[in-house]
């Protein structure tokens, strides 16, 4: 049998031949495919290979070894074995978060930067770019629809740079590829080097992409230019399942890979679908999160068309004046691994995700009317999987369209379920509400800031904590945009059942409706921030729980409506 090194190197020789190129030019890693060997030239280059061997080679090998080095490892009996199929039993072992990667408006481009957009109260908030959006295409739908739309949101600096060949695409696949898919290849890569695992160590591992995404805004570009514009890497370019297939192909990954689209709570539905997976021992290590890009005017049409966006440009969440939400965009992802193989593999832990719940709004008074029941039985269900008392929750961060129909139900459904028994606890908590904070600040607070949201009607967001650092990360729309501060404190929800809690308008008058965090005193002296994100509408909806492991208390997020998750 002839060595894997004399088989890489007269393929490498065949190659070069078949495509008239020299040997030395051929990556014996890069796919045949992507050296330009079609199925014609791969029936060659097979039939000239098994004369050279003296034993036949089916032409399927080169699709399942589909680069030299694959293939000549496998020829020469040195490919790697199969993976074998274990039986592995459910667990309800805690999922860690071990890797993080963003992408927000106001530059904050890192998890770091995002939290010096928080601690400093950026209002990252500002009018539309004219290089994003076609203004005048805006104003024609206006006119057309009579409806005005605000001039403002949150907007990411640069979403049309990108370094193809780095990820082994071509410039021009790259061309006609949705911005959402290369936006969530870069924060792939950065949030397994926040965890601390070599990309390429991934190869053949059952490691799953879970990504919320709702808007197809690239593709109505391209549509408007014309049928002519469609080439061979259009369909790929413009699915929403290929921005998670993407990464699973470029990195190798072999567990499950998929788009979620359950509007607005996509991203954090998209993390629960990744903890059970883990969970039932299907995926090993896992990427979640969410992407949304605004690139065409439609899409903030249509919503304000339907009467969520605010026409101030100014999301006021649980305030008697709130108007709707503002748009944003973004992306954001977290690495999740099962807790005892990140402690053993010496991984640093930013908190905990202990359980999940989803529901839907059923038959409400709307298709996109929230449903109270539902709200109050997956906020139910997310404490009951976890193993947590609704009075231990602290913190809620809140879906908060900043409408007059949806913030009611919300605080409604929070205090029905946060609410009972917190009379004794509150009384605890004023004695200690002007302890002072390292961060300066003396008082809790209820107020909301914000770097915008895109539409609640797109995705809910994972929520991500740091036991480190004390930050909170959270996105908007598919996982997208918009850190927020504070919707309101439990206990406060509890102690006016049903009624809805204002915020300082000061402070909210500030920003979108993003997420949420509020400032607490965890008893150890600083600062933190904690939760997760919440969503709402018809086709969304998420709650979510976590506990970070030195703390005593956890958060739970609440969904607005439709499909609802929840984690802790």
């Amino acid at each position: 049998m002839r060595s894997a090194d004399e088989v890489r190197r007269w393929l490498t020789g065949a190659v070069g031949e078949l495509l008239g190129a020299q040997s030395r030019r051929i990556d014996a890693r890069a796919s045949f495919r992507s050296h330009g060997l079609d199925s014609a030239a791969a029936a060659v280059l097979v039939a000239r290979l098994s004369a050279w061997l003296g034993r036949a080679v089916p032409l399927t090998a080169l699709w399942e070894h589909p680069n030299v080095v694959e293939l000549a490892a496998h020829l020469a009996g040195e490919a790697r074995p199969e993976a074998q199929a274990t039986r592995v039993a459910a667990s309800d072992e805690p999922v860690a978060i071990v890797g993080l990667a963003c992408r927000f408006p106001g530059g904050a481009s890192s998890p770091a930067a995002l939290w010096r957009l928080l601690t400093e109260e950026v209002d990252a908030i500002a009018p539309i770019p004219p290089h994003r959006l076609d203004l005048e295409a805006l104003a024609r739908l206006e006119a057309a629809t009579d409806e005005s739309t605000a001039r403002e949101g949150g907007f990411l600096a640069e979403v049309d740079g990108f370094d193809p060949l780095f990820f082994g695409m071509s410039p021009r696949e790259a061309a006609v590829c949705d911005p959402q898919q290369r936006v969530v290849l870069e924060l792939a890569w950065e949030a397994l080097e926040d965890a601390g695992v070599v990309p390429g160590s991934l190869v053949g591992s059952p490691t799953g992409v879970f990504v919320g995404a709702l808007w197809h805004d690239f593709a109505l570009l391209l549509a408007r230019a014309g049928l002519t514009a469609i080439e061979q890497h259009t369909a790929t370019g413009l699915s929403h399942a290929v921005i998670a297939n993407r990464v699973s192909y470029a990195l190798g990954l072999e567990g499950p890979s998929m788009a979620v689209d359950t509007a607005c709570s996509a991203s954090l539905v998209a993390v629960h679908l990744a903890c059970e997976s883990l969970r039932r021992g299907e995926s090993t290590l896992a990427l979640a999160g969410g992407v949304n890009l605004i690139l065409a005017p439609d899409s903030m049409v249509q919503m304000a068309r339907f009467g969520a966006r605010s026409p101030t440009g100014r999301c006021r969440s649980f305030d008697a004046a709130g108007d709707g939400y503002v748009r944003a965009e973004g992306a954001g992802l977290v690495v999740l691994e099962p807790l005892a193989r990140a402690l053993a593999a010496g991984r640093r832990i930013y908190g905990l995700v202990r359980g999940s719940a989803v529901n839907n709004d059923g038959r409400s008074n709307g298709l996109t009317a929230p449903s109270p029941r539902a709200q109050r039985a997956v906020l139910a269900a997310a404490c009951a999987r976890a193993g947590v008392e609704p009075t231990s929750i602290d913190y809620v961060e809140a879906h908060g369209t900043g409408t007059r129909l949806g913030d009611p139900i919300e605080a409604s459904a929070l205090a029905a379920v946060y609410g009972p028994g917190r009379a004794a606890a509150a009384d605890r908590v004023d004695q200690d509400e002007h302890r002072p904070h390292r961060g300066g600040r003396g008082d809790r607070r209820a107020d909301e800031d914000g770097a915008g949201a895109a539409p609640r009607g797109a995705a809910g967001e994972p929520a991500l904590s740091d036991r480190q650092s004390g930050h909170r990360l959270r996105g908007a729309e598919a996982g997208g945009a918009g850190p927020r501060r504070a919707v309101a404190h439990a206990r406060r929800a509890g102690a006016r059942r049903g009624e809805l809690v204002r915020v300082r308008r000061d402070q909210c008058a500030r920003g979108a409706r993003g997420g949420a965090t509020a400032e607490v005193d965890r008893g150890a002296g600083r600062r933190q921030r904690g939760g997760a994100a919440g969503a709402g509408g018809r086709g969304g909806g998420a709650a979510g729980c976590w506990r970070e492991g030195s703390m005593r208390r956890g958060g739970v997020a609440s969904g607005g409506g439709g499909e609802r998750g929840a984690c802790e």
